[in-house]
């Protein structure tokens, strides 16, 4: 079976489980919030599960503490360029999607919190499977949020990060999209896919 073919099914999987879960949660606690707001929340949850999908996060199933860290920057990148740009890419969509959900993180400030911390946090987890720790994978997942800020923030202008006070919900409701779609992730999702697997092969 093709690797697209592969990230595809992966991709469907992750969906399947997110997309009710954030739905029912935005549903019932952020009544305020329109439906707009909750397709943007629902799509960054996603794309977020996709990330920890592609990076490889250990799941509760299988632990193995194997640390492989590589804290010389750069270093990977002069090895492997590709694959520097294809952390970079992998992160933009952090930075496009985030300071259009949440005015809290229409600063450049946020967005470095937000993408440099996700991004610490998947290297922190990767030291509990057979996925190296990189610090290059944290510089290159970083500049992407960042740049895919920059490019949000050139497209809508002052439209980003324009309220004076951003709502004190915001902070809270990216911290529990974040440990939600991580938690599906780190119990449901690997036997769910183990079984769609064992279907299909």
């Amino acid at each position: 079976m093709s690797t697209i073919t592969s990230l595809l099914i992966d991709s469907l999987i992750n969906a399947s489980l997110v997309v009710p879960v954030i739905w029912c949660w935005q549903r019932a606690c952020r009544k305020d919030a329109g439906c707009g707001h909750r397709w943007l929340v629902v799509l960054f949850g996603c794309g977020l599960a996709e990330i920890f999908a592609l990076t490889g996060i250990p799941s509760i199933w299988r632990i193995n503490l194997d640390p492989t860290v590589n804290l010389i920057p750069f270093d990977g990148m002069l090895a492997s360029p590709v694959q520097f740009f294809l952390n970079i890419i992998l992160f933009m969509p952090v930075g496009i999607l985030a300071p259009l959900i949440w005015d809290k993180l229409g600063r450049v400030t946020n967005i470095l919190l937000l993408g440099g911390g996700l991004s610490f946090f998947i290297e922190f987890m990767q030291l509990f499977n057979f996925r190296a720790t990189d610090l290059d994978d944290l510089i290159a997942n970083t500049a992407g949020a960042l740049i895919g800020f920059l490019i949000v923030k050139i497209i809508a202008g002052k439209r980003i990060g324009g309220k004076a006070r951003a709502d004190k919900k915001e902070g809270r409701e990216v911290m529990i999209l974040c440990s939600l779609v991580f938690l599906i992730n780190f119990t449901i999702q690997p036997l769910l896919s183990e079984w769609v697997w064992s279907l299909l092969l």
